[in-house]
């Protein structure tokens, strides 16, 4: 499984033998390496790849992002955004807070956490801390052994320091000052309006997905009926 940000990159994974290709658009969270929308990259991936699997990633946050992104030819989707404001994420409290109150509008696309990972863009939520720093990305990109320590985690029983940049989240443990750390999110942010249980999130997605594109198979269904009843001729007078 391997995630792609544009067609070509797409190309590359499937000659090298992928089985599935996640199409991630710009505006997912997390690291992001292309610069197309879900909505135009997903299509243009399918039928590049074709038959190789093609998952969505990027602005999906519901039964709509769902059924939108089985439309355009997905044959799943990747979701991250909607899952972290959930009790089973190990995220911080401050983090999930903050993706909650955040809209659509809350996030950026960066290089400001390079601390270890330089030059490499990102998406993550709009705190005072990177709208201090974010004309100056430049400035962290080399190598910075020296960088200010911001807090203390733990990750697999060992307690590390975060230093200021670092591209790591904030998870249950973190302590210091969370709120200039990064804090990864999308677009969907604006789509999250509460700390909610996985599993609920994920059936409500599934069933609504469903009963949404049977909905306007419907309705094609009564509108091409309805359009094959009236001459064309007909139709024309009225317009």
């Amino acid at each position: 499984m391997h995630q792609v940000g544009s067609v070509d990159a797409a190309i590359r994974a499937k000659q090298a033998g992928v089985d599935v290709i996640i199409a991630q658009g710009v505006e997912a969270g997390g690291h992001v390496a292309g610069h197309v929308s879900t909505m135009v990259l997903l299509p243009r991936v399918v039928d590049a790849v074709a038959p190789v699997l093609v998952l969505a990633a990027g602005g999906i946050a519901d039964a709509r992002g769902l059924a939108a992104a089985l439309c355009l030819g997905a044959d799943g989707v990747a979701i991250g955004t909607r899952f972290l404001a959930t009790p089973e994420a190990n995220a911080h409290p401050v983090y999930k807070a903050r993706l909650v109150a955040a809209n659509e509008e809350d996030t950026v696309r960066t290089v400001l956490f390079g601390n270890g990972w330089p030059n490499a863009p990102h998406r993550t939520l709009r705190t005072p801390f990177v709208g201090e720093w974010l004309d100056r990305e430049s400035e962290i990109q080399d190598s910075r052994p020296g960088e200010t320590i911001i807090g203390r985690t733990v990750i697999a029983g060992a307690e590390i320091p975060i230093q200021r940049f670092v591209s790591m989240p904030p998870n249950v443990y973190a302590t210091g000052d969370t709120e200039s750390m990064a804090l990864l999110a999308g677009q969907s942010a604006g789509l999250v309006d509460k700390v909610r249980p996985a599993a609920d999130i994920l059936r409500e997605a599934v069933n609504g997905a469903e009963r949404l594109i049977r909905e306007l198979s419907a309705k094609v269904d009564q509108n091409a009926g309805t359009h094959a009843a009236v001459p064309p001729t007909a139709s024309l007078k009225k317009m």
